[in-house]
């Protein structure tokens, strides 16, 4: 399979058949992969683009992203078809980027060449199965995987020599989310490299009037995250490095310090840019205390560009495949160790939605569970994040003054406390696990479906 990375001739028709066979794959293992809470929001929050009396100015952390989910609301559907349709397009678009990064790869590696789709293919697959938080995040609802995509095209269209498109590209990634800033600078650096010669004090003027807009929308729009981040960088910074996110990813990351090193030191200075941006998104992923493993999926195959690179151009095929097992062996072992899955799908997560959101919805119910599993209902919304007390008092606030007509404990809502579980004791009733619904409004048809068992999902453990 490796070989496929070298020789690009006339390919069998089996071999040709791949391309399509691992795309599918990907799509299908982003389609079923468990949705996390933090994906769960936004999908349910930007329904609020359309109702401007109800509009969450949270979004603005994310306008473009949550813009975009926004369309999907426009769908007369279940709330199980919702998310089907959004995970499916997710997975589609993260594929196509994960694609879009091989070909970058190999078109650099040899310019004289277009890469074949099957070696590209290969080459997706390889990085998959060596780099675990990528494996496990990336195939995701969230502006850090859009970013992601956004740069990989912003690269290519660099290396096809697109100044004015790679431009609006690289500017347009801030618009998916306040992080994705962070993007502005390798990219700027990785631009100037590219088109020197042809930068204008026109284009330099309008380049530096948008990034100055960005960040006016930054400070001004998003003061409460700055805060959040600032307030939480002490508690957060040190813990994550003994994380199994950073340890399953300790071999990869010292191969990144060693590409820079041996680029540096053969004085290759085509590799300059791209060792600029591997080390500038390296520095972000240490410094700053938010770095969660969907974060650093985003960032990792950047940070791992030129170690690829070094790979594919140092060791002949029979070598790279031994280092691509025993990385993988590496991965398997790391992940026995902190007992962490090698996959869990959303299908638990699916059925139990399936089944309360008939209940919801046919009683015209309100509900509140911290999150938004039930993006096509009438939620009161709010988010429990860790260490940010605002967000979370406002929730308990809602619990108490509003009394929703249902409240679902989920994972997210229990880490406000036992006093959750104290608030739902009087006044509800519990339908199902976690499901409480507010004694006025149950019905005997309701009684008659209690069920207290675990075989549909208990919320707090599977959300």
């Amino acid at each position: 399979m490796v070989k496929l990375l070298w020789h690009e001739q006339a390919l069998p028709h089996s071999n040709t058949d791949m391309k399509y066979l691992i795309f599918t794959f990907f799509v299908v293992f982003g389609l079923f992969h468990k949705i996390s809470s933090s994906e769960f929001w936004p999908i349910t929050i930007s329904r609020t683009w359309l109702h401007p009396d109800r509009f969450e100015t949270s979004m603005f952390q994310k306008p473009l992203l949550t813009f975009f989910l926004a369309f999907f609301h426009l769908l007369n559907v279940s709330d199980v078809a919702h998310l089907i349709i959004v995970k499916f397009f997710f997975s589609l678009f993260t594929a196509v980027g994960l694609f879009s990064f091989s070909y970058f790869v190999l078109r650099f590696h040899d310019s004289k060449k277009k890469p074949d789709l099957t070696s590209v293919a290969v080459l997706s697959l390889l990085f998959f199965i060596c780099a675990p938080t990528f494996q496990e995040n990336f195939f995701s609802v969230r502006s850090d995987q859009a970013a992601f995509v956004l740069f990989v095209l912003f690269l290519n269209l660099c290396q096809s020599g697109f100044i004015r498109l790679s431009a609006l590209c690289l500017l347009i990634i801030p618009l998916m989310g306040i992080k994705e800033s962070l993007f502005l600078l390798p990219g700027a650096l990785y631009y100037a490299s590219q088109f020197n010669h042809l930068l204008t004090k026109r284009v330099l003027f309008y380049g530096c009037l948008f990034s100055a807009a960005v960040l006016i929308w930054a400070f001004a729009l998003n003061l409460d995250a700055l805060n959040y981040l600032g307030n939480t960088y002490e508690e957060a910074t040190f813990s994550r490095f003994a994380s199994p996110t950073f340890i399953s990813e300790s071999t990869l990351l010292a191969g990144a310090l060693i590409s820079w090193i041996y680029f540096f030191s053969k004085k290759n200075k085509r590799m300059y840019p791209l060792c600029g941006v591997s080390m500038l998104l390296a520095l972000a992923l240490f410094l700053i205390p938010q770095s969660f493993d969907f974060f650093v999926a985003s960032l990792i195959p950047f940070i791992y560009l030129p170690l690829i690179l070094m790979l594919l151009q140092t060791l002949p095929e029979k070598k790279l495949l031994a280092l691509t097992t025993a990385q993988v062996l590496f991965v398997i072992a790391t992940r026995y160790t902190f007992d962490i899955q090698f996959y869990q799908t959303n299908l638990t997560q699916l059925k139990f939605i399936s089944k309360i959101s008939d209940v919801v919805h046919r009683n015209k119910l309100t509900y509140l569970d911290g999150i938004g599993i039930l993006p096509k209902q009438t939620y009161l919304p709010c988010f429990v994040s860790p260490l940010d007390a605002m967000a979370n008092n406002y929730c308990i606030s809602l619990l108490k003054e509003k009394k929703p007509d249902v409240v679902i404990i989920t994972n997210r809502l229990l880490g406000l406390g036992d006093q959750i579980f104290q608030l739902v004791q009087n006044g509800y009733t519990q339908l199902y696990p976690n499901f409480y619904v507010l004694n006025e409004y149950v019905t005997d048809e309701m009684k008659k479906q209690q069920d207290l068992s675990d075989k549909n999902g208990v919320p707090v453990f599977i959300f």
